[in-house]
């Protein structure tokens, strides 16, 4: 399975190294995850998770196949915060800008 990025922030960029290397505004921020299967047909089970519920709200949970994630980070009004974000075992960071 892959992970992409639907529109923003870029076109069909993984979101593992997008995360790597970005840190996301305080403001609320959504973003969405294509989740794609290979090859074309398979219809695994897939997860998605964030370690803190409250840097992070996940949806949907999961799927089968391919699929699309949102991530919505809401307004931080605190000091920075970081959470790890898990899709289909692929891990990313995210580190949210504080006020």
């Amino acid at each position: 399975m892959t992970f992409l990025f639907p529109g923003t922030p870029g076109e069909g960029m993984p979101f593992v190294p997008y995360f790597a290397s970005v840190v996301v505004p305080a403001q609320s921020t959504v973003y969405f995850v294509d989740v794609t299967t290979s090859p074309l047909g398979c219809f695994t089970a897939w997860t998605a998770v964030a370690s803190n519920i409250h840097a992070v709200n996940i949806s949907p949970a999961g799927g089968n196949g391919r699929g699309r994630v949102e991530l919505f980070m809401p307004l931080n009004t605190g000091p920075a915060r970081q959470t790890t974000v898990t899709i289909a075992g692929q891990v990313a960071t995210i580190l949210q800008a504080g006020q």
